[in-house]
């Protein structure tokens, strides 16, 4: 429940993966295409079957105009080789059209507006490499967890499952950068996360009962990057990173109410979050994304004139706090998740 405060347990072992909700590492197939079958060493992906929505999908093998070329309005991006445990949606014996109401029907929120983030593409594609710029794919997921506060001993729920989670917008397949002779992909999409507040109690400097509501404020799109080396790597890399902030509200000390401020709010987070297919995530089916935060000091806490910016600052701020999450399956059309369908994955376990 939300509230509720995991122990970090001790000893135990915080392994990054090498992500994002989250929560892409390949494209999504449109409802109706088939899925792509892993290559032969040293060939080039299969292309896989056109879309119902759009024209057919362009081989990597044909040519293009190079680095930075962009297809035209409404055509599907190829799709990376993928591990023979990935899932992918059913093949309709006739394909349908999305229609105006079908989109209404989603549950997914819009796809966020904003541009990557440049700085987390991957910096050396191999010499070949052709980049497509492509209308978003609209989709969505949820994704919950947990965050530790090293220095509390501690953690706080995120994105409650028991508690009205929120769903994560991703516009899939943005961006595609790959090599045809090798079989490189690297996909990227953009996502936009809104989260609930969070109220937890942690024992403050290992004595102190401390509640406090925590504002989760997202201050820039996901960026969302998933990589494969080449035809023959079915260990697909994916990051998710974004920008954010914490403000503390309606604390509590003892049970004794402390006017922090209204604007008691730790310094600009980067937050990236790791998931690779051999450690069983996959971006149809979810899984788990994980990683580490720098927590920067706080300002703005004041009451009644005093600062209280270095109690919050000594109290919490800090490297090394672990994050822990779930991602749902991907949400991408009507025929595999309606509203009612769609539900948030439990809480990791530890």
């Amino acid at each position: 429940m939300n509230g509720a405060v995991r122990p970090r347990r001790a000893g135990r072992r915080l392994a990054v993966l090498g992500t994002t909700a989250l929560v892409v590492g390949l494209m999504p197939l449109a409802a109706g295409a088939s899925t792509p079958t892993p290559t032969p060493s040293g060939s080039a992906p299969a292309t896989p079957s056109a879309p119902e929505t759009g024209p057919a999908t362009p081989s990597p093998s044909a040519s293009a105009s190079g680095s930075g070329s962009e297809t035209p309005t409404g055509h599907a991006v190829p799709t990376p080789s993928r591990p023979s445990t990935a899932k992918a949606p059913a093949t309709k014996a006739k394909p349908r059209t999305r229609t105006h109401a079908d989109e209404a029907a989603l549950p997914c929120p819009p796809v966020p507006e904003g541009q990557l983030d440049p700085s987390r593409f991957y910096p050396s594609p191999p010499p070949g490499s052709q980049t497509l710029i492509n209308p978003a794919f609209p989709g969505c997921a949820y994704v919950v967890g947990y965050s530790d506060v090293k220095k509390l001993n501690g953690a706080m729920v995120v994105n409650d499952p028991a508690r009205s989670p929120q769903l994560t917008a991703i516009g899939v397949g943005v961006r595609l950068v790959y090599q045809p002779d090798t079989g490189y992909f690297e996909v990227g999409s953009i996502g936009g996360l809104t989260l609930p507040d969070s109220t937890s109690t942690f024992l403050t400097f290992g004595f102190t009962p401390t509640k406090a509501r925590v504002h989760f404020v997202v201050e820039s799109p996901l960026t969302i990057e998933g990589l494969q080396l080449d035809s023959d790597d079915l260990n697909v890399k994916t990051s998710v990173s974004y920008y954010m902030h914490l403000q503390l509200q309606d604390v509590r000390v003892n049970g004794v109410p402390l006017d922090a401020g209204s604007n008691c709010r730790s310094g600009r987070i980067h937050v990236v979050l790791n998931g690779t297919t051999d450690k069983g995530y996959d971006m149809y089916a979810g899984g788990r994304l994980t990683g580490f935060i720098d927590i920067p000091p706080f300002t703005g806490c004041v009451s009644r004139g005093q600062d209280l910016d270095p109690l919050f600052t000594a109290s919490i701020s800090g490297p090394g706090n672990y994050l822990d999450f779930v991602q749902s399956p991907l949400c991408t059309d009507v025929t595999d998740c309606h509203i009612d369908g769609l539900a948030p994955p439990p809480l990791p376990a530890y």
